[in-house]
């Protein structure tokens, strides 16, 4: 797979070439391969965002309380 081979943003030439080599097997436009890694793109950062937030958060504590209300009278 060429994104995971390190292509991130490719120029239009590059598109063409992917373009090309996509639509022997169906309908495709330059557009949509363009759309497709910028999509890619940016569910990666977001991925890589949530891992980082929940890596660096800190540990959740659960504080129990033992008390009894008393009824008000």
């Amino acid at each position: 797979m060429m994104y995971r081979g390190g292509m991130r943003t490719p120029n239009a030439q590059q598109i063409e070439q992917i373009t090309a080599q996509l639509g022997k097997y169906g309908k495709i436009e330059g557009k949509n391969v363009f759309y497709w890694f910028q999509n890619h793109k940016a569910r990666e950062r977001q991925k890589q965002k949530r891992n980082s937030l929940v890596l660096n958060s800190p540990p959740i504590t659960t504080i129990t309380l033992n008390t009894r209300m008393k009824p008000i009278l």
